[in-house]
């Protein structure tokens, strides 16, 4: 019997027989999932979970317009605030790749064809990481409101210690790829639980927050170095792709970068 679905789920799988028996073929409702989209490549998924924000994606590896391994890549980097758990499949038993779905710390590595049996062990384990993570979260909020926020520390709480930290540790490594279990890491909590822990003390996301403090920097750049290239900019504030960075910035300025520096 399934269980109500509380955990959303994304399929990216450019082999189009494959993506619809996985879709039509698995009972997700059964692991207490829904199945929020499924995706032909890695810049459609990538453009999906940026605006659905699932908890698990499942994908493949090779795919011609962006990869399984970039696609997570930029998981980490787009979405730093939620810790998508990602299940690799793929038919290609190449040691390259699993070093690198480990290195992007990917849930699972399943090879095809796999047996149902093996997905759905799979699904179940990370659904049971899912609700113990989110049992801990209640759990802390509860003892949060039976001692009361300020009778714990009222000069200031060790959270908003941990939120100065990853403030301060976001402001010197910007430049970097930065994950939300990277973050996390840095003040030894669980990554969800730092993510709304962030929220909460500082009315942003922590993808908000990096945006912001990246975007500074970029509109340094383009007003002190004139004759800076935009993807030059994008790289040196942390955004490999420089079309991407170019469409944040018309979205966040509301001016695009060269428009921004003829106006300044």
């Amino acid at each position: 019997m399934g269980r109500s679905p509380i955990y959303t789920c994304m399929i990216v799988e450019d082999e189009e027989l494959i993506r619809e028996g996985m879709k039509m073929g698995i009972d997700w409702s059964s692991y207490g999932l829904t199945l929020a989209a499924a995706a032909a490549d890695g810049k459609e998924a990538l453009e999906l979970a940026v605006r659905l924000r699932p908890d698990i994606v499942l994908t493949d590896v090779v795919m011609k317009e962006m990869d399984g391994i970039e696609l997570v890549r930029r998981l980490r980097t787009d979405i730093p605030d939620k810790d998508i758990r990602v299940i690799m499949i793929s038919g290609h038993e190449k040691v390259d790749y699993i070093k690198s779905a480990l290195k992007l710390q990917v849930i699972d590595y399943l090879l095809k064809p796999f047996h149902d049996e093996e997905l759905g062990d799979v699904l179940r384990r990370v659904v049971a990481s899912l609700d113990a993570e989110r049992k801990q979260l209640e759990r802390v909020r509860i003892l949060e409101r039976r001692l009361g926020h300020e009778e714990v520390d009222p000069n200031g709480s060790d959270q908003r210690k941990s939120v100065r930290a990853v403030k301060a540790y976001i402001q010197n490594a910007f430049r970097e790829e930065l994950t939300l279990a990277q973050l996390a890491a840095q003040v030894h909590l669980s990554p969800n639980y730092l993510a709304n822990l962030f929220k909460k003390e500082t009315g942003v996301t922590l993808n908000d927050y990096i945006t912001e403090i990246r975007l500074a920097e970029a509109k340094r750049l383009l007003r002190e170095e004139p004759g800076i290239l935009v993807f030059d900019v994008a790289e040196r504030v942390g955004y490999k792709d420089g079309k991407y960075f170019t469409k944040l910035f018309k979205r966040e300025v509301g001016l695009n970068p060269s428009e921004f520096r003829e106006r300044v």
